[in-house]
């Protein structure tokens, strides 16, 4: 099947993300998820992760108040996949318009 990408907020998403990741991994059929696990708050981004956003087929963004509030991180990531013109699904964890 296709490759996913898997963007969150580490504050906040995090668990979802890699339920959802292993959720999808273990379907029927299965599927191809990229999730960083290694990227640290501050750090810039790992080599790979723009390869990553630029070669998937879907990508998933997990909308939570970290994913929207804090950090570029998120932001990055759904930028490039814009910029590469990438089905972007959001996932809404939280009700970020009150916010």
């Amino acid at each position: 099947m296709g490759k996913h990408f898997i963007s969150y907020s580490r504050d906040d998403g995090r668990d979802f993300a890699l339920r959802l990741r292993d959720e999808l991994e273990g379907g029927e059929p299965p599927f191809n998820v990229w999730v960083d696990t290694d990227l640290r708050p501050g750090e810039d981004w790992p080599p790979g992760l723009g390869d990553a956003i630029t070669s998937c087929d879907i990508f998933l963004f997990v909308v939570t108040r970290g994913s929207v509030d804090r950090g570029p991180f998120c932001l990055k990531e759904i930028t490039h996949a814009l910029n590469n013109q990438k089905p972007v699904i959001p996932l809404m964890l939280h009700d970020v318009a009150a916010y």
